[in-house]
């Protein structure tokens, strides 16, 4: 058995810049200065309370962080889509028995309401989000505890994603390979540790493909 774990933003769905509107949105409503591209594309990966205290006072990120996803999960999923030929690879996946993982630095329960709102419940075995009983990506701790829900070791797992802290996550746990995808926010040298490299989906079916035979082995 083995399984695949996903990135959710910029490798499943494409959301960056509905993202980097609403966080503006809601430092504004609370009188905050916005971020500038050069520092939103700074703090890819990191958790939204990380995120906001940079900007405002500890006391009112709480908050901010409860507005943020209510706005997102209000109007920020219309401006939102997946990344269609890796939703189909997702089924063809889940259709071989393969096991599927999510693991972002979204909370969980908004994770799991995007995946529902897209249709992906049916192909995710697991979704891992972030919450305070483990360190974030590029820590291990969210990809150990997927593939402990899974019952599937680290080195029989790959991490797949579009940003440098989901290839040193899945480096620092140990898994089998790590996947940098090319269609979100990283660019080569962003993810120029990563095993592989992949510019379209279709390189990404080839390359699961190859591992999988490697691991059949």
């Amino acid at each position: 058995m083995k399984a695949f774990l996903f990135d959710l933003d910029g490798t499943l769905i494409k959301s960056k810049d509905v993202i980097s509107e609403i966080i503006n949105e809601t430092l504004a409503e609370f009188g905050y200065a916005p971020f500038t591209q050069e520092e939103m594309l700074a703090s890819v990966g990191m958790p939204l309370e990380k995120l906001f205290s940079l900007k405002a006072d500890e006391k009112v990120v709480p908050e901010m962080c409860r507005r943020y996803v209510e706005k997102y999960l209000k109007k920020g999923l219309k401006k939102t889509e997946p990344y269609e030929k890796v939703v189909n690879l997702l089924k063809e996946l889940k259709d071989a028995k393969t096991k599927i993982g999510v693991v972002t630095t979204k909370s969980e329960e908004e994770a799991k309401k995007v995946i529902e709102h897209f249709g992906l419940t049916p192909y995710v075995d697991v979704v891992v989000g972030h919450n305070h009983r483990w360190k974030p990506k590029p820590e291990p701790d969210p990809i150990l505890f997927a593939c402990s829900k899974l019952s599937i070791p680290p080195d029989k797992t790959v991490m797949i994603g579009d940003a440098n802290v989901d290839i040193e996550a899945g480096k620092h746990a140990g898994t089998f390979a790590t996947i940098g995808v090319l269609w979100g926010i990283g660019s080569k040298n962003d993810l120029k540790d990563a095993d592989y490299l992949v510019h379209t989906p279709m390189e990404l079916k080839s390359c699961i493909q190859k591992i999988k035979n490697q691991l059949n082995g």
